[in-house]
Parts: C-alpha cells; sequence; structure tokens
C-alpha cells in the first residue's frame, strides 16, 4: 500500500510540474496581439526585415560601416558600442565590430545578426551582441557554402523567443522549395520548419512578425514561362497554423506595410489599403492621395517617402517624409535631402543616412517639432574626413 502511495504521490509531482511548466511556456510565447517592447519585432525601423537601427530602453543603436554605436536624446553624439582602451572603432577588433552582418535585429537585452566566420565566408552563424558590447557569442551554425552556391541571402527577424530565418543560395529558375526556419531561443537551438514557399525560382522575400502572426513573403512562379509574383503568408506563431495567401494577386505584387490585430495594410500601385481578415473586405485608407513603396507606420501616423519617384526623374526637390493620418489626410512633410537616406522611425523621432564631401552621417528628426518653423535634421553621428564622431567609448 505504501509504495503505491508513494507512486501516486511522484505521479502527481510529474504531472503537476509538466502543467506547470506548460503554463510558463504559454506566458512566454502568448504576449497578446500588442506590440511589447524588448521582446517584439521592431515594425517602426527598416524596410521588412533589414533594419539597421534598433531602440533599446532609452537609447538607440546604429549600425554604421558594420560597427555598432549608441545614442540617446540627451547625448550630442552617437558612440560605439566599446569599452576596450586606445581602440580606434574601425576595424574587426572593435567590440563594436558585427563584421558582414547587414542588419541587426533587438531582443532582451542582446542584438542578433547573421555573419560569416571569417573572410573565406563558408560557414555562416547567428551571434548576438550584448549592449554594452562585453559579449559577444555565437547562437548556430545557419548555413554552410561551397564554390557552386553563388553568393547566399539571409531574411531574419526575432520575435517573442523566437529567431525566424531564411536563407537563400543563389539565384535560378528551377522549381524548388523555399523554407523558414525557427530556433528557439529559449530552448535546445534546434531548428524547425515553419513555413515555406514552392515554385520556379522560389525565395523568400521578407519576413515581419506583429503580436502572435509571423508575416512570410514569398516569390515565385508557376511556370517557366510565367511571372514572378509575391505571396503573403501567416504564421501563428503559438500553433503553428500557417494561412496561406492572405495577399495575392496574379496580376500584380502586394507589398504588406502592417497588421493591426485583424487588420492587413498592404500597398497597390500608389494605394493604401485595408484588409479585414474575418470579413475580406478591403478599402482604400488614404481616398486618393498617392502613397510610396517606400512607408511604415509609426504610432498611429503613415510614413510614406517619395524616393524612387525622385530618383526615376532626377528631380529632388520635392524629396521628402509625407505624414498621413488614420483618416487618409496629410498631417505635414519631413523634408530630405538628395543625399540623405530614410532610416525610417518611431513615435519620437525620424533618421537617415547621408553621405557629403567624404562624411558618412546618421540624422536625427525630432518629430515633436515638426510644427516649428527652425525644425531641422540633427546630425548624431558623423564619420569620414575631419571629424571627431565616434571616437568615445560607451562604458567609459
Amino acid at each position: 500500500m505504501k509504495k503505491y502511495l508513494n507512486l501516486v504521490i511522484c505521479l502527481i509531482l510529474i504531472l503537476t510540474s509538466i502543467f506547470s511548466t506548460a503554463c510558463n511556456e504559454e506566458r512566454l510565447e502568448d504576449l497578446g496581439e500588442l506590440y511589447v517592447e524588448g521582446r517584439d519585432w521592431q515594425s517602426g525601423f527598416g524596410s521588412g526585415s533589414l533594419p539597421r537601427i534598433q531602440k533599446a530602453g532609452k537609447g538607440y543603436y546604429f549600425l554604421v560601416s558594420q560597427h555598432l554605436y549608441y545614442y540617446e536624446p540627451s547625448m550630442e553624439q552617437a558612440v560605439p558600442v566599446c569599452n576596450k582602451a586606445d581602440c580606434s572603432h574601425t576595424d574587426e577588433t572593435c567590440n563594436a565590430s558585427i563584421g558582414d552582418g547587414p542588419e541587426i535585429n533587438y531582443y532582451d537585452h542582446k542584438f542578433y545578426y547573421i555573419a560569416s566566420e571569417n573572410s573565406n565566408a563558408e560557414k555562416w552563424y547567428l551571434y548576438f551582441l550584448s549592449e554594452d558590447g562585453r559579449q559577444r557569442e555565437k547562437v548556430a551554425q545557419i548555413a554552410t557554402l561551397d564554390p557552386s552556391d553563388n553568393g547566399v541571402h539571409f531574411e531574419f527577424c526575432v520575435h517573442r523567443g523566437n529567431v525566424y530565418f531564411s536563407v537563400s543560395k543563389g539565384a535560378t529558375l528551377k522549381k524548388r522549395k523555399a523554407v523558414v526556419e525557427k530556433i528557439s531561443l529559449n530552448g535546445s537551438l534546434d531548428r524547425k520548419e515553419v513555413a515555406s514557399v514552392e515554385g520556379y525560382g522560389a525565395a523568400i522575400e521578407n519576413l515581419q512578425a506583429f503580436g502572435n502572426t509571423l508575416a512570410v513573403t514569398g516569390c515565385y512562379a508557376d511556370s517557366v514561362d510565367s511571372d514572378f509574383r509575391t505571396h503573403t503568408n501567416f504564421v501563428d506563431i503559438r500553433n503553428g497554423k500557417e494561412r496561406k495567401d492572405v495577399l495575392y494577386d496574379k496580376e500584380r505584387d502586394l507589398v504588406m506595410i502592417y497588421k493591426e490585430e485583424d487588420d492587413v495594410f498592404y500597398y497597390d500601385s500608389n494605394k493604401l489599403y485595408r484588409l479585414n481578415m474575418d470579413s475580406n473586405k478591403r478599402e482604400e485608407v488614404t481616398k486618393g492621395m498617392k502613397i510610396y513603396a517606400e512607408c511604415s507606420f509609426q504610432g498611429k501616423y503613415l510614413y510614406s517617402c517619395n524616393w524612387y519617384d525622385c530618383h526615376e526623374k532626377n528631380d529632388y526637390r520635392n524629396y521628402g517624409i509625407d505624414i498621413i493620418d488614420e483618416k487618409g489626410e496629410k498631417m505635414g512633410k519631413i523634408p530630405l535631402e538628395k543625399n540623405m537616406e530614410w532610416e525610417f522611425g518611431d513615435n519620437d523621432y525620424c533618421f537617415a543616412f547621408a553621405f557629403d564631401d567624404g562624411k558618412y552621417m546618421v540624422k536625427q528628426f525630432d518629430k515633436s517639432k515638426l510644427s516649428e518653423k527652425d525644425s531641422e535634421w540633427k546630425d548624431i553621428l558623423v564619420l569620414g574626413e575631419d571629424s571627431d564622431g565616434g571616437k568615445e567609448n560607451i562604458l567609459e
């Protein structure tokens, strides 16, 4: 009887442990549909899953010339994320260097990026770098190349405890399957397929994440002779269920911009539309106003940049960023100069990169001063000829 009772107690303890673990995992994964700072992919920055700026706490981090810099509004200039004495902050020995990683994702006090192990570029890894630059580690190997691969391209985003990524090796018109995999940052680091597209020349073009939804944009042709088209699929990160072709048109490409609960915002032929996933009803948001493909939601406003039009016409007199409210009405415009490239922003600031007279600059625009006559872009990092920006250490 005593032996039987002990067995029952053990089983109860095991089941309690399993139930407790499941509850903990649910709390970690299901954070609701609202944005959770520090744990969610930052939709306001960059174009799709290729951000070079990330917000962390009170400050912002910039990836410039393969080095990470830190800035907060109380500072005059951004500084490199490096604590090494007498460091030039210009080569791979600097703590702020991330090698050939072209973009960063911030999650839980760390910056994640994909880079090759050395100059041979044969093996590519997911790395993280701590906020203060003191700790850098390989998380997992992502890809291995051989001479026949003809290059590699990555898409990735870090969201709610998982790294979602795709690997594309060279261009081909053959029929193939392009997959999205995930690695859990709270688990065994095993790779698991979560989504895919299949067709001629299939590739993953973009990854975005909103609440419990991973948005996967794939591109492929149905036959050797047909046109390539984008297909936007949604994956529920809680249960892995995939919804195919949320956005798709066989005649043209539809570009997803943003998701808010059951509404999907997308760009089509200089117009912005809202699609309700429950009713499948769509409506034009901007009511005839011309919208540009380079746009994003930052807070309650839509920001739309006309760089492509200006570049095509080689006329930058009207170059800038339109600000449009939720009713589709224009609220104002942030001017840009020809040498500036918009890097998106958040509720408080817009950012841009610029190159002029041998100097590379990061610029900031304070949105709270938009209505003031003297509102202008502020240089927060200047690198290059005769500049002293970025020479301080972040930890001094």
